[in-house]
């Protein structure tokens, strides 16, 4: 009995952690979409990169020819945004 309890919190805790990964992503798909819906695509585009693609606000200037503290102020405008209509 004790090997099929710990087969099943075994089992269990696989399909938890499995359900946890697919809500995160879930989570971060409407954050995408949401950021596409109420923001500008500049901005969008900063989020997703940041975010998402885990970019550098260094690295996000560089490859869009704009100075970092445009991009940290995006971001920091961006995700007031997101937010506000969230709450």
């Amino acid at each position: 009995m004790s090997d099929y309890l710990e087969m099943n919190l075994e089992q269990l805790q696989k399909e938890h952690a499995e359900l946890l990964a697919f809500n995160e992503k879930l989570d971060c798909e409407l954050i995408y979409k949401r950021s596409r819906e109420l923001c500008n695509p500049k901005m969008a585009d900063i989020l997703e990169s940041y975010f998402k693609l885990g970019k550098t606000a260094t690295e996000i200037a560089k490859e869009m020819n704009i100075p970092t503290g445009t991009v940290k102020s995006n971001i920091f405008r961006g995700v007031k945004c997101l937010q506000e209509s969230f709450s």
